[in-house]
């Protein structure tokens, strides 16, 4: 007897997967780049692994595992912050083998191994219908090197993940609609849940969908009354999908508990589209987008499947018994149409159709199914086919298009001829010649797929990606290399400019004044965004806080390193300067630096705060902490205080090139600029603000402005229309063109090429250090002493010479817990998004003690369902003994 072919389905899956592997990834090899997106790659996903494979060894070694890090941002949470991007992943997991000489190479292999995944995954779903055999192995390549999977597995790893999880779902979903046993559906979902908490989210609502769809289309016939049968599959259903869920709780609740505070909820774009429809250029494209990688939808529809499918479309919809696969078809391509639908599926955040895998998964699952028709086509089906064939012509040569469209044109041609030619009398019952055929086409038509996404030649996508060797190189070689030589043992931040690469800090291993991850604390951004904060790019990001030297000051940075020597803070010398490749680096050091905890005699309120202007406000932090409510601890002020800040005359001078009407800004060409002449006094930081400054147009649009000062600091501001994806809301800059000693008189606006904008008002402010000097002074009398900072712990001494407020420069969180002398004190908001304590008079220890918030909570959720788990099992394992006893006897 043979043995099953289910070894077969696999073996021809994995050989074929290797084969198409140098043939679909060449241009990189050609071209010897990584799999390290130069965006999202290089900030987040390649330091984020780095950084969990870290924390890994350290849990393994015995180094505990740290809840709060202060190199993630000004001090996040870890769990909440690297969730989304590694902690639950089981695949991830296998970054305790990764370092920072093998990073690069084993980033590739994940992302490798999380595509062969997607193909097993597939498979084993097949396998459950009784599909086997090469169908069903090709329908596995064609869900696997999908354009999904080329544009967004790359780009983002995890994206692929939505991919294995999903045929193993619907696998157990469809097992406890047949009453078979839950273990599968109940793990899948405690690992979906675990993984990622946005795509859970999606996965659930396809999850709903199929068990509506597969109870009311085939299992209400077993069912004596429709609805209550319907309500009793929902509750088991149901039931055992929230155990997985629950039992994913440990994760789950401190995350959903994060996500409510994330500062993207307040922050989203608006429509471009409307709620019901996109425009008419998105319908017309569409056509070409089903089989060519590139075509510009947006919205993240990426499709691109092989042209192999039209066979497989064309005998699905001419054919009745596959009536059940034509109506979910029909209903992802509707979701396809309707804005809203993408906009439901991505958390109501923003128009994006991430879910778009699910299309990919239906045209795999079509073509394995129709796989024994291919070489039976009828008369109906060829001219089907014909009819499509035209209408994809028409849309390739009569309708604007890029030549990748004719391209596809033509394989799509040569597929349905081959098809065709080959159940010709003469091939008909030539079987192999026809599968061998088919073998070909499928991988010939993935592997020209992704040459015109990848290749230079195209879409050049390739190009997006860093080169393999240098991957390290962008910490190794910049300003970033000379925080090695900082010998210091205290508590302290380092700010970069010039050559900035964001989260390098989690690799590299310093306290930095920047972050971009997904989950932020709203608080955070509301802080920066109220300051006006030029790199606050969005409301999930802040590149650092523009050198502005009381900012720095008021988040204990006590070094910064850069490539412009010019742009140093006041206060800050000189410390240590190299040479690299002809570039100069320069590292200083903050002569008036403020430890992590420093204590204020004087507080402001909230409401009072809030009547200042940007400047204002930052400088008033300097004289008194700002709290919501009032204190017994200091003394209260309000905002009719000097704080050090002069609005500065100035004259405004367009060149030729840019007219200037009431709020309205017109530039004619690229490189014009507009002077700003003015005079500030000597020892002062000279700002450039831009009073509502926005763009009026009807689709998404970013610009950028340079603006330089007399020394050459040169500072881009991005603006955003409210249809952009980073859109939060924000329409006023202010730009620090730093300390002048002698004052400065004169800002070029340098605009990047035509345009319109809309701004109220230009204006320059001048800030006086000598305010700066005596309040740093002040402040820094009292501060935390003998500091230690460890795991999830920090502790130091104070004495105190009058009652105070003692405010940290770390985010606040309800996780945290503060004694002072071993007695809980209350913790509050101080300035916005830190930390605050009220201390008496006197000697006192502080121990600050962090727990991410609802990990409790969370655990004890996990630990009742997963008893509940083993009890189903326990009982189920019963049932069979005592079922086989009962046979016995009989």
């Amino acid at each position: 007897m043979k043995k099953p072919l289910i070894k077969n389905t696999y073996l021809i899956y994995t050989l074929s997967f290797l084969l198409l592997l140098p043939i679909v990834f060449l241009p990189f090899i050609l071209e010897g780049r990584s799999f390290v997106w130069h965006e999202d790659g290089l900030y987040q996903h390649y330091p984020l692994l780095q950084y969990y494979g870290k924390l890994l060894r350290g849990l393994l070694a015995g180094q505990g595992f740290p809840m709060v890090d202060y190199k993630l941002g000004l001090g996040f949470d870890t769990i909440t912050t690297i969730h989304y991007y590694a902690l639950g992943d089981p695949i991830a997991l296998l970054t305790v083998f990764m370092t920072l000489e093998n990073g690069a190479a084993l980033y590739n292999i994940l992302i490798l191994l999380r595509f062969y995944l997607v193909g097993i995954s597939f498979i084993l779903f097949c396998r459950y219908w009784g599909k086997k055999g090469l169908g069903v192995s090709l329908g596995a390549l064609l869900y696997t090197f999908c354009g999904y999977a080329y544009f967004a597995g790359l780009r983002h790893p995890f994206f692929l993940n939505p991919m294995i999880y999903l045929p193993l779902i619907l696998l157990g979903l469809e097992k406890v609609l047949r009453k078979q046993k839950p273990y599968l559906l109940i793990i899948m979902v405690f690992i979906t849940t675990m993984s990622n908490f946005y795509f859970f989210y999606m996965l659930s609502i396809i999850a709903v969908v199929y068990v509506i769809f597969r109870y009311f289309y085939v299992y209400y016939k077993s069912e004596k009354n429709i609805f209550a049968g319907f309500l009793t599959t929902g509750l088991r259903t149901g039931g055992y999908y929230l155990l997985g869920v629950a039992m994913a709780g440990i994760l789950l609740i401190p995350m959903v508990y994060a996500f409510l505070q994330n500062g993207r909820l307040s922050s989203k774009p608006e429509l471009a589209t409307g709620f019901f429809h996109y425009d008419k250029d998105y319908y017309i494209h569409l056509v070409q987008a089903m089989f060519v990688p590139g075509v510009k939808l947006g919205y993240w529809v990426v499709l691109a499947f092989s042209s192999v499918a039209i066979i497989s479309i064309a005998i699905l919809f001419c054919n009745r018994k596959y009536r059940q696969l034509q109506i979910i078809f029909l209903l992802c391509f509707l979701g396809l149409l309707i804005p809203s639908f993408g906009y439901f599926m991505n958390g109501f955040a923003y128009l994006a159709n991430r879910w778009v895998f699910l299309i990919s998964f239906l045209i795999a699952i079509t073509f394995t199914v129709t796989y024994d028709k291919l070489f039976q086509l009828e008369r109906k089906e060829k001219l089907v086919l014909l009819s499509g064939l035209i209408i994809y012509g028409i849309s390739a040569f009569l309708i604007s298009s890029e030549k990748e469209v004719e391209y596809e044109f033509i394989i799509i041609f040569i597929v349905i001829t081959s098809v065709i030619i080959l159940q010709l009398r003469w091939f008909k019952g030539n079987i192999l010649l026809q599968k061998a055929t088919l073998y070909v086409l499928v991988l010939f038509t993935l592997g020209f797929n992704a040459y015109l996404l990848y290749s230079s030649d195209y879409n050049n996508y390739v190009d997006r990606f860093i080169d393999q060797n240098k991957v390290n190189s962008f910490s190794e070689k910049g300003a970033l290399s000379l925080i090695p030589e900082i010998k210091d043992n205290s508590f302290y931040r380092i700010e970069t400019y010039g050559e900035n690469i964001l989260n390098d800090s989690i690799r590299i291993g310093f306290n930095e004044v920047a972050g971009y991850y997904s989950i932020m604390d709203g608080d955070i951004a509301s802080y920066f965004k109220d300051l006006e904060l030029l790199n606050q790019r969005s409301a999930f990001r802040f590149d650092n806080l523009d050198n502005r030297t009381i900012l720095d000051e008021l988040e204990n940075v006590k070094y910064f390193a850069t490539t412009d020597k010019k742009a140093a803070p006041f206060g800050f010398q000189l410390i240590n300067e190299t040479k690299k490749d002809n570039i100069n680096f320069y590292l200083f050091e903050n002569q008036y630096s403020l430890p992590l905890g420093y204590v204020y005699d004087n507080y402001m309120l909230e409401e009072e705060y809030s009547k200042l202007t940007s400047l204002e406000k930052q400088s008033a932090a300097m004289d008194a902490v700002i709290l919501k409510k009032e204190s017994d601890y200091a003394k209260k002020i309000n905002s009719n205080n000097e704080f050090g800040v002069e609005k500065l005359d100035v004259n405004i001078i367009p060149d030729k090139n840019v007219v200037i009407n009431n709020d309205k800004i017109r530039v004619k060409k690229a490189e014009a600029e507009i002077v700003l002449e003015f005079k500030s006094n000597p020892n002062t930081e000279t700002y450039v603000r831009f009073d509502n400054l926005k763009i009026k147009s009807g689709h998404d649009k970013t610009i950028t402005i340079r603006v330089e000062g007399k020394n050459g600091v040169t500072k881009r501001v991005i603006v955003r229309n409210e249809y952009n994806l980073f859109y939060f809301g924000k329409q006023d800059y202010l730009v620090n063109l730093g300390y002048y000693e002698d004052g400065e008189t004169k800002a070029t606006i340098t605009f990047g090429g035509s345009q319109t904008l809309y701004c109220d008002n230009i204006e320059v402010y001048s800030l006086d250090m000598n305010y700066y000097k005596a309040k740093a002074e002040e402040l820094g009398k009292y501060s935390l002493t003998e500091a230690k900072v460890g795991n999830n712990s920090i502790q130091g001494d104070i004495n105190l010479g009058q009652k105070g407020i003692m405010v940290f420069s770390i985010p606040y969180s309800s996780g945290w817990k503060a004694y002072v002398d071993g007695k809980i004190t209350e913790i509050f908001r101080g300035n916005i998004m830190n930390m605050a304590i009220p201390l008496p008079e006197g000697e006192h220890h502080i121990t600050l003690i962090y727990e991410t918030p609802y990990l409790k909570v969370g655990s004890m959720v996990s630990a009742v369902a997963f008893l509940i788990f083993l009890g189903i099992v326990i009982c189920n394992k019963k049932n069979i003994k005592a079922a086989k006893s009962i046979n016995q006897d009989y």
